[in-house]
C-alpha cells in the first residue's frame, strides 16, 4: 500500500483524530501495520477468540454477530466501512472478541497489533487520548444502555 494511501486511510480512524502531518508521517514510516484482503462470507474474527489487534475496516462491509449466553438467539449487525473495532478487547479481564465478524463484501482491513498501540501511546499523547475517548465512549453507551426503557412489544 502506498505511503500516501496508507496516510489518508489512517486519517479517517478515529484513533488518529487530530495528529499533525509530522506525526503521522513518523507513525507511517516506523509502525507495524498489518494489511488484509478478506473475501466476501468469511469469517475475520470468531467469538471468543483471542484478541491480539485492533482492527480498521477501510473498504467493504461486514457483519457483526452476538449470540446469547445460552446460545438461544443470536443479533446481527451490518457495518459498512470506515469502522474500528476490538480495541474495547485488546486489554482489560477477557482479552477475546465479544463479537463474530463475517465479511459481507471484499473486504480491506489494516491492523495494529496490542505492542504497537502501546507504542503510538508512548510517543503520541493526541493517541493516548484518542484511545482513552474511544473506550470512555463505549464503556458511556454501554451503561447507559442498561437504563433505556425497554420496549412494551415486540415490534
Amino acid at each position: 500500500m502506498a505511503v500516501f494511501h496508507l496516510y489518508d486511510k489512517l486519517l479517517q480512524s478515529p484513533l488518529f483524530l487530530g495528529m499533525s502531518k509530522e506525526d503521522m508521517n513518523k507513525i507511517v514510516e516506523q509502525t507495524k501495520f498489518g494489511f488484509l484482503k478478506i473475501a466476501p462470507e468469511k469469517i475475520i474474527i470468531k467469538e471468543g477468540e483471542r484478541c491480539e489487534y485492533v482492527y480498521y475496516l477501510t473498504n467493504g462491509s461486514m457483519s457483526i454477530s452476538k449470540s446469547a449466553d445460552d446460545n438461544s438467539y443470536t443479533i446481527t449487525e451490518d457495518i459498512h466501512a470506515p469502522y474500528l473495532f476490538q480495541l474495547e478487547n485488546l486489554f482489560g479481564l477477557t482479552q477475546q472478541s465479544s463479537y463474530t465478524f463475517k465479511s459481507s463484501t471484499t473486504c480491506n482491513l489494516i491492523t495494529i497489533d496490542k505492542d504497537e498501540i502501546m507504542k503510538l501511546s508512548d510517543h503520541f499523547l493526541i493517541f493516548k487520548i484518542n484511545v482513552l475517548n474511544l473506550l470512555s465512549a463505549r464503556i458511556q453507551k454501554m451503561t447507559r444502555h442498561s437504563w433505556h426503557k425497554h420496549p412494551d412489544d415486540i415490534r
